[in-house]
């Protein structure tokens, strides 16, 4: 009755899970380097009140 392969497809499947979880990491971790990146830059933020005017003006549009 003891089957060896159904523990080894067992052990299979669970470092299936482990690498998609490690390559799923290692793409997350990538993101947000990009991101990083990109914030780290020089980036001049709005002036004060820019984002209620925008919306005032999106609301006003519709």
């Amino acid at each position: 009755m003891n089957n060896p392969d159904i523990g080894a497809s067992r052990k299979d499947e669970k470092n299936d899970v482990s690498i998609e979880l490690n390559a799923l990491s290692v793409r997350a971790r990538r993101f947000i380097d990009k991101w990083d990146k990109l914030l780290d830059k020089n980036i001049i933020p709005s002036r004060k009140g820019f984002a209620c005017e925008s919306i005032r003006e999106d609301r006003d549009y519709h």
